[in-house]
């Protein structure tokens, strides 16, 4: 009788039955692996997409800051130019009793542009010194930028160091599915070889397999 064939009782071989059992949880959990790594792929190419949408959002977020910190910049410096002409041309009309009306009008001309220039400022970042007025460019910029990122993220760090991780799980479950395809290759071999070889393939199998699950386990899991 063949060591394989059932004993005297018609009862079937048990190895061959909790070799076979082993195979089929070694098979499973090489399946349930694979879907893991697809759900953890997926992860990774998310984190990707979403590192270069915050990429464009930062590029886009500096052009307007600068385009708006520049517009800032010119209206502020054509208020100051209406406001000192609207000084030289007051200057000039207290200066002289006899000065032409035209210079008063100039005055009171000079004067209206400069307020309708001031009141188009964010007037939040103008600071006086002494007798003048200054726009606080940094501050501005600082303060847009700041407005930006709170509607939506503009570092990729974050995004790339998690699509980073998950590839690096992605790979650990490559590795286990080696060894689980190195399990199955014991196992198997266990099947195919007479007594009492079998049970030393058996047992290498089993210890890959534990390992395999228990690597997965806390990698996955943890």
């Amino acid at each position: 009788m063949s060591e394989d064939a059932p004993d005297a009782g018609g009862r079937p071989d048990s190895f061959k039955t909790a070799v076979s059992v082993l195979i089929a949880l070694t098979a499973l959990t090489g399946a349930l692996l694979s879907w893991k790594a697809a759900r953890i792929n997926s992860t990774a190419g998310t984190g990707d997409a979403d590192a270069i949408q915050a990429a464009l959002h930062r590029a886009y977020t500096e052009m307007t800051v600068s385009a708006e910190a520049v517009h800032q910049r010119s209206a502020f410096q054509k208020y100051r130019l209406h406001l000192l002409l609207s000084r030289l041309a007051k200057n000039q009309a207290q200066s002289d009793p006899g000065a032409p009306g035209s210079l008063f009008d100039d005055w009171q001309r000079e004067v209206m542009k400069a307020v309708v220039r001031r009141d188009a400022l964010d007037q939040d970042y103008l600071e006086r010194e002494g007798e003048e007025e200054r726009f606080v460019e940094d501050r501005y910029r600082e303060a847009f930028r700041a407005e930006a990122v709170g509607r939506k993220a503009t570092d990729p760090g974050p995004f790339i160091r998690r699509a980073e991780a998950a590839r690096s799980r992605v790979r650990a479950v490559v590795s286990l599915n080696m060894l689980l395809a190195a399990a199955l290759f014991f196992f198997t071999l266990s099947l195919k070889t007479a007594k009492p070889g079998r049970r030393v393939w058996a047992a290498a199998g089993l210890a890959i397999f534990s390992a395999a699950l228990g690597l997965g386990l806390w990698r996955l899991l943890g």
